[in-house]
This record gives structure tokens, sequence and C-alpha cells, in this order.
């Protein structure tokens, strides 16, 4: 039976290769116009980045307290242990099944005690076992008033926001994974995109399609600089969006350098679509995917405010998406 939009879109790519300024040009197109070209429905927005940027203001409130780090080796490195990767994923698992349920804002004393439950539960389930909450009461004191009034507004976003129904909406998740540079394809787990896309939910991945924004690594290098230097101008302020935020060049080395999704694309044996074999129930799932050709830079004028945008940007971008979205939604409202 024919599937009449993608119920979950995981936008893909390097950092700063235009995954937030794809999101805001879609924004930018009416229900009827992105329902209908591109099977896209009302969007509801998930992205890994909040978790990212709080497990680094973690590991700063612990370094005042003369506590060693969690999550990165230093300000400017990559994880300690790179199976965080997959708790970034097991949190948006999460995210997503209680868009569904819309369970009741819980009761915190502190909003953070709430994050930091959450947090070691997703590492649980990938094998870490050091835990935030362990750590002695002056610290975890100190962590609460470091970072509740961010906690807060993560919880506030979070739980007054549910949707009533996701039967005629699409989920919007964004991440960017990858390997360091000049690795060896398969890239070895816990690094690039088949090991978190298994990481996934069933629910998820059986209703899921990717769009991935293509750019080289030496692109995303150059932009990711860029991004970091702009002053946020027109940026959304949410906490769950990410459109300035920079990248530590040793991180977009050694985790940025490369990614696996044109060895995915190679070895799936299907046109336009990539194979994945989910962890938790070992079921195989054909997911389509489209690339979106962004190596001659179509995305940087949507960084700027709508008024501004040119008549021919808008329309160098809206084709590339036509074209990327045709053998998406082909195979998508197929299968």
């Amino acid at each position: 039976m024919a599937r009449d939009h993608i119920q979950t879109l995981l936008l893909c790519a390097l950092p700063a290769s235009g995954k937030s300024e794809t999101r805001k040009f879609l924004a930018s197109l009416s229900d009827e116009d992105l329902k209908t070209n591109f099977k896209i429905a009302e969007t509801v927005q998930l992205d890994d980045y909040p978790y990212v940027d709080m497990m680094r203001k973690i590991d700063d409130a612990l370094m005042e307290k003369n506590q060693p780090r969690m999550f990165f080796a230093a300000a400017d490195k990559g994880f300690i242990n790179s199976y965080d990767w997959g708790t970034l994923m097991h949190l948006i698992n999460e995210d997503y099944e209680d868009l569904i349920n819309k369970p009741a804002r819980p009761a915190y004393e502190h909003s953070s005690k709430w994050m930091f439950e959450r947090m070691d539960a997703a590492r649980a389930l990938v094998g870490i076992k050091d835990s935030i909450m362990s750590k002695p009461a002056d610290v975890l004191e100190h962590l609460y008033s470091k970072l509740d009034a961010t906690n807060d507004v993560l919880m506030s976003e979070k739980f007054d926001c549910f949707p009533d129904t996701l039967e005629d909406k699409t989920v919007v998740i964004e991440f960017a994974r990858g390997g360091a540079q000049g690795s060896e394809m398969p890239l070895k787990p816990p690094m690039g995109y088949e090991y978190s896309f298994s990481c996934l939910s069933d629910r998820i991945l059986s209703g899921a399609a990717v769009l991935y924004v293509w750019v080289t690594p030496e692109m995303s290098r150059a932009k990711n600089i860029a991004r970091a230097q702009e002053k946020a101008g027109d940026a959304a302020t949410s906490a769950n969006l990410s459109l300035n935020h920079g990248v530590p060049m040793s991180v977009m080395l050694g985790d940025y350098g490369c990614d696996d999704i044109e060895y995915l694309l190679e070895t799936s044996g299907i046109p336009d679509a990539v194979k994945i074999t989910a962890q938790k129930s070992g079921k195989e799932f054909v997911i389509p995917l489209g690339r979106f050709d962004n190596r001659e830079d179509l995305t940087t004028f949507a960084r700027g405010p709508r008024a501004e945008w040119s008549t021919e940007d808008i329309a160098k971008i809206r084709a590339a998406f036509e074209k990327c979205f045709a053998g998406l939604t082909e195979r998508y409202v197929n299968m």
C-alpha cells in the first residue's frame, strides 16, 4: 500500500553542511507544496545537538569541582567513550516514543536530575557504566545550580509541545555522524551512520527515509569555521536548534573526517536506499535515501532573514531538492 507522506525523515550530513539551513528552507514552503512535491507533512523536530551541548556543559561543571570529565577528553576533543554516539541515538528513541505516548511532565525539584537520569539510562544501553547520578551529593548540587536553567528550557520544550498525533506528521530527526580522516570502509562501530542508524528503534526505522546533505569533508571544515564566527543574527534562540554552534577542529578531523553514506549506498544493492540491521530486533530495514548535492553551497543564503532571500537562490535550491527527492519519494511511497 502506497504511503502518502514520509513518517520520519533522518536529516543527516557532516557538520556545517547545511542541515539546519535545509530545515529552515523547507519550513518556508507551504504545507501543500511540501506534501505534494516532497511528501513531507507538517513537521515535528528532533535533534541530538542539545544533548551533545549538555554533555559538554556537564563536563565544564565537573571540572569546576575538580572532578574528572565524563564525556569529552577536553573541551576541544571528542568523546572519551565513543559509544556515547549510541547514547545520543537512544535519547532520540525516547524522544520519539514520547511524541507518541505524550507522558505527563514528571515532577522534579531539579530538571537536571531528570536529564541526568535519562543520560545514565541511555549510556547503560550501550554498555557505559559511569553514571552522573553516582557523583557525590555536593557535586550533584553544583551541577544542578549550573545547569537547571538550561534543562528547564529543554524540559519545557519537550513536554509542552507534544503534537496531538503523529498520524499526519513528518518527524525530522537531525544528526551528524562520521569517522576519522582517512578511515577505511566500513567504519567500525560505534563510528558512522551504519552504527547510529542501527541504534534507532524499529518504530523509527520502519517509517524512515534519509535526506543527506552532501558536501566534502574539506567544505564541512571550512563552513564549520565560518559558522562558529557568525553572530547570532537571525539564528533561532531555542535550546533545541543549532544554527550557530561550532565543532572543534580536532573533532572535525577525528569524528567527521569522512562518513559512510556513499559506502552504504554502494553496498545496499538497491538504488536510492541503504540497508540497516536494527540492533535490538535484528530486523533488516531498507531505508530510502536522497542526496541533496550542496557541494556548490546552495544553502548559506538561508542563514539570513527570509525577506532577504533572492529569487535566484530560492530557484537553485528548489531545483536541487526536487532532483534529490525524486528517487527518494518514489521508493518510499511504494515500499
